[in-house]
C-alpha cells in the first residue's frame, strides 16, 4: 500500500471525516516539531465518561498535558532511572532462569517478553511486586492480559477511540477495560495511603503522583478525577505492551541471523571481561554500540506504533496548493518510512549494522521515529531502552538462541490484523541453549566427528593476559572460555595440591615403616625359609582424568582411588631396596578435575581446523615470545592482521592452521 500511495501527503477518509497521511520528514518535522503550537494534540480521546482514559499523559489536550508533563518528566531522568536499574537486573535474571525452568524451549516467545515487561514497568508504575517473569501469573499480569484480549467489543471501542472519538461520549467507551480500572484505582488510592503514612520515598512514579496531589492541595487546586490513577495505567499498559513486542521480535531475527548473533554476543562478553561481572549499569549499557543497533534495527522494523496522530488546531497550510481546517486529523506514516529503501535500503533485511555510528549520517531526520518526535514523544524512552537493553543482555550472555524446527522465518511471521499495534500473530517459538555448557561438550563432539588426529602436527594456542582476551570462537566454539576455565583449574589443582601435603606426609611415613619392617624381616630371615613373602603397599593414585597441569596437561584413563601394589622381597635387602626405589618413583600425587574427569573420559587432544594460511585469521595482533610445549615441531606465529592488540594469537604448523583445545599436554600461555 505505501508504495501505491508514495506521496509526500495524501487524503484519506475516517468514517465521513476526511484527514491527512502524511509520508515526508520534512512535512512530519513541521507538524511534529516546528510548528507543534498547532498540533500539540492527538485525536484519540476516550472521552468525558472514561477519566482514566482521557486523563493519561498519552490521551489528555492541553494546557494539562502541558501541565502533567512538566511535573512527570523528572522521574524519566538517568538519575532516577538508576535508583530502579537493580530491580530490573534482577528481573532479567529471573527471565534467564524462567528459561532453565521450561526446559530451554519457548513456545511462546511474545507471553514470555510480556512477563517480563509487566514486572518491570509495573513494579515502576504502582510500587508493588509482581513476580509474572518467573511464574507467568500475578495481579498486573491478569491487567496486561485482559488488555491486549480482543473481544468484539473492546474491537470496536478501541477503534472508536483512536479513529472516531466523537461517539465514545455517545456509547461511554472505556480506554482500559473496566476490571483493569477499578483494579487500578484500589492500589493506587492503597499504595498511595501507605506511602504518606509512613513517609516512604521510591523515587518512581507514586512518589511523583503524591507530590503532584500534595502540590495541588497547598495551591487550592482541584485534580479532575481520576488524573492520578491515569498516569500509572498508561505508563503499564503503553510500555508493556511496545517493549515486550520490540523485545520478542528483536529475539527472532536474532535467532535467525546467527553472525549478527555472534558479534552481539563479542561485544557484551568483552564488556564482562572489562566490568568483571555481567551486572551492567544504565551508562555501560547505554555505550554498547552494537547491542543499541540491534535494538533501534528491530524497532525500524517493528514499530509498536505504527502512526502518530495530531489534530490541527487551526487551518494549516500544506504548501501552495494544500490548506487543512482546523479540527482536521493527521497521521505521520512512521513504518511506511522505516520501511522506504529511499530511506533505508534493503528494509526487509534484519540489519543493525545500518544504526552503526559511521552509518548515522546516512540516516535522514524524521524518517526513524518509533518513539515520536517533538515535544510530545514518548516521555518513557529512556526506561524502554534500559528495559530492553538490560533483557537482552541477559540472554544472549547466558544462552545462544536458535529457531525451532517448522518455524516460520521473520519474514513469514504473520501480522495480527485485530491488533492496534504491531504485534504477531502467531506464536513465535524458539530454543535457548546455555552457554556454558557448550565448550567441553563441543570438544566432545569434534574429536568424534575427526578422522584423525596427526602427533606429529601438535595444535598450539598462544595467549597472553586471557583475561584481557576478546571472544574467539570457531564453528560455535568459544575457545576463550575454554582457556579460561584451564587456567582457573591450574589455580584450583594448587590449592588443592597444598591440601595434600598431610596426604604425602602420610604416605612417606608409611614408606619408611615399610622399608624398615623389610630390613629386620631379612636380617631375620635364614637359610631354611623357602620362597618369597608378599607384603603390600598402598598408593593414593589421583591422576585419573587430566594430571601434571602446573605444567601441561597430560591424560590418564587409569582408576582413581587406593590401590595395593604387591612388593616381592626375596632374601637379599638389596632387591628389597631396589623395589621399593621403584615403587616410591611411580607414585603420583598430581590431581585431577573431577569436571573434566567426568566429561572427556576418552579424549586424549581435540583440534580443530579452522584456515589453511595464517593471513586469512582476522583474530589478533603479531605474536612472539617464548613457550613451553612438548613436541619439537616449529611453530610460526605469525597470525593475525588486526593492530593494537599485542597479546594472543594462533600458531601455524606447516601450510595449516589449528586451534588448539587441548585436554592432553599443551596450552601455551606467552611470556
Amino acid at each position: 500500500m505505501y508504495e501505491q500511495c508514495r506521496r509526500p501527503y495524501m487524503g484519506i477518509w475516517l468514517i465521513w471525516k476526511p484527514a491527512l497521511l502524511v509520508n515526508c520528514p520534512n512535512l512530519a518535522r513541521k507538524i511534529l516539531n516546528q510548528d507543534f503550537v498547532n498540533f500539540r494534540d492527538r485525536h484519540i480521546s476516550s472521552g468525558t465518561t472514561d477519566p482514566v482514559g482521557s486523563l493519561n499523559l498519552f490521551t489528555v489536550k492541553d494546557p494539562l498535558w502541558s501541565n502533567i508533563r512538566s511535573k512527570i518528566t523528572g522521574i524519566f531522568t538517568n538519575a532516577k532511572l538508576k535508583s530502579h536499574q537493580d530491580y530490573t537486573r534482577s528481573k532479567a535474571k529471573e527471565l534467564v532462569q524462567r528459561i532453565q525452568n521450561d526446559g530451554y524451549t519457548v513456545l511462546h516467545l511474545k507471553d514470555l517478553m510480556v512477563d517480563y515487561a509487566t514486572d518491570v514497568i509495573g513494579t515502576f508504575a504502582f510500587g508493588v511486586e509482581s513476580n509474572a517473569t518467573l511464574t507467568g501469573e500475578g495481579p498486573l499480569r491478569d491487567i496486561t492480559r485482559d488488555f491486549i484480549k480482543l473481544t468484539l467489543y473492546r474491537g470496536l471501542s478501541m477503534f472508536s477511540i483512536f479513529f472516531w472519538p466523537e461517539v465514545t461520549d455517545i456509547f461511554r467507551l472505556k480506554f482500559f477495560p473496566r476490571s483493569s480500572t477499578k483494579y487500578f484505582c484500589e492500589v493506587v488510592d492503597r499504595i498511595m495511603t501507605h506511602r504518606k503514612k509512613e513517609n516512604i520515598r521510591r523515587n518512581d512514579l507514586i512518589d511523583c503522583l503524591i507530590k503532584i496531589e500534595r502540590e495541588s492541595e497547598e495551591n487550592n487546586e482541584k485534580l479532575p478525577n481520576g488524573l492520578i490513577v491515569a498516569q500509572a495505567a498508561v505508563l503499564l499498559l503503553g510500555g508493556f505492551d511496545t517493549s515486550a513486542m520490540t523485545l520478542t521480535y528483536a529475539i527472532y531475527e536474532i535467532a535467525h541471523c546467527p553472525d549478527i548473533q555472534e558479534k552481539l554476543y563479542r561485544e557484551l562478553l568483552e564488556a564482562k571481561e572489562r566490568y568483571g561481572n555481567e551486572d551492567f549499569d544504565m551508562q555501560t549499557l547505554g555505550e554498547m554500540t552494537y547491542l543499541n543497533c540491534v535494538i533501534q534495527e528491530a524497532l525500524r522494523k517493528y514499530a509498536a506504533m505504527t502512526w502518530l496522530d495530531r489534530i490541527a488546531q487551526s487551518d494549516y497550510k500544506i504548501d501552495d496548493t494544500l490548506t487543512i481546517q482546523g479540527g482536521t486529523p493527521v497521521y505521520i506514516n512512521i513504518l511506511g518510512m522505516h520501511y522506504d529503501p529511499e530511506y533505508f535500503p534493503d528494509p526487509y533485511t534484519f540489519n543493525p549494522d545500518r544504526f552503526l555510528p559511521e552509518n548515522n549520517t546516512n540516516i535522514k531526520p524524521y524518517t526513524f521515529m518509533p518513539f515520536g518526535e517533538g515535544p510530545r514523544s514518548c516521555i518513557g524512552k529512556r526506561f524502554g531502552y534500559m528495559t530492553m537493553r538490560t533483557a537482552l543482555a541477559a540472554l544472549f550472555l547466558n544462552y545462544e538462541i536458535f529457531p525451532l524446527p517448522n518455524t516460520p522465518t521473520p519474514a513469514q511471521t504473520k501480522i495480527d490484523p485485530y491488533s492496534m499495534f504491531y504485534t504477531p500473530g502467531e506464536k513465535l517459538r524458539v530454543e535457548f541453549v546455555p552457554r556454558n555448557k557448550k565448550s567441553l561438550e563441543d570438544i566432545i563432539d569434534l574429536l568424534k566427528q575427526a578422522d584423525a588426529v596427526i602427533s606429529d602436527l601438535l595444535p598450539v594456542f598462544v595467549a597472553k593476559e586471557l583475561h584481557k582476551l576478546p571472544p574467539i570462537t570457531f564453528d560455535h566454539l568459544d575457545a576463550t572460555r575454554l582457556l579460561r576455565d584451564i587456567l582457573k583449574l591450574q589455580e584450583s589443582m594448587s590449592l588443592m595440591q597444598g591440601e595434600m601435603e598431610s596426604v604425602k606426609q602420610e604416605c612417606s611415613s608409611v614408606r619408611h615403616d615399610m622399608k624398615e619392617f623389610c630390613t629386620a624381616n631379612s636380617r631375620q630371615k635364614t637359610s631354611q625359609h623357602e620362597g618369597n613373602f608378599e607384603i603390600y603397599i598402598t598408593n593414593v593414585n589421583t591422576k585419573r582424568g587430566t594430571f601434571n597441569s602446573q605444567r601441561r596437561f597430560e591424560y590418564d584413563s587409569e582408576p582413581m582411588g587406593v590401590d595395593a601394589t604387591n612388593l616381592y622381597y626375596d632374601r637379599t635387602i638389596d632387591k628389597s631396596k631396589e623395589s621399593m626405589n621403584s615403587i616410591d618413583g611411580h607414585t603420583n600425587y598430581n590431581l585431577s578435575s573431577s569436571h573434566l574427569r567426568n566429561t572427556c573420559e576418552e579424549i586424549v587432544i581435540a583440534l580443530q581446523e579452522t584456515w589453511p594460511l595464517a593471513h586469512d585469521l582476522p583474530l589478533l595482533g603479531k605474536v612472539s615470545g617464548s613457550f613451553d610445549f612438548t613436541c619439537k615441531t616449529v611453530v610460526d606465529t605469525t597470525a593475525g592482521i588486526l593492530k593494537g592488540r599485542p597479546y594472543g594469537g594462533v600458531a601455524c604448523c606447516g601450510e595449516k592452521m589449528y586451534l588448539t583445545l587441548s585436554l592432553s599436554y599443551i596450552v601455551v600461555v606467552l611470556d
